[in-house]
């Protein structure tokens, strides 16, 4: 069941940043659920992580205008090259998938039906 979950989370790391301009809830999946202290910690260092990945991908000029709430908004407005914005999609994806691993499976059930 996992397993089928990558294709839809692959599809929102690429597409999602791409079209909407607004900013994605922070964490993406966690705004509904009833997450433990814990939980909230460990999604914070995991995006406090992934932030700073982010900034070792950009141009100084790029870092000016990046944000920590950056990774889950749209960034056309940074002009990536490429090779940025294939490097940007698999944070993205590697930060869900740690993201989702916080998670417990009823959490992880709920959001899937929200979904």
């Amino acid at each position: 069941m996992e397993i089928l979950l990558l294709p839809l989370l692959l599809g929102l790391v690429v597409a999602v940043p791409a079209f909407y301009p607004a900013t994605l809830p922070d964490p993406p999946f966690a705004a509904q659920l009833n997450l433990s202290t814990a939980q909230r910690n460990r999604l914070q260092d995991i995006q406090t992580t992934a932030h700073h990945h982010a900034l070792r991908l950009l141009t100084p000029d790029q870092q000016a205008q990046w944000t920590p709430d950056s990774l889950w908004q749209n960034t056309s407005h940074l002009d990536l090259t490429p090779e940025q914005r294939r490097q940007l999609a698999a944070l993205r994806l590697r930060t869900l998938s740690q993201m989702y691993q916080v998670l417990t499976p009823a959490q992880r059930q709920q959001w899937q039906a929200q979904r």
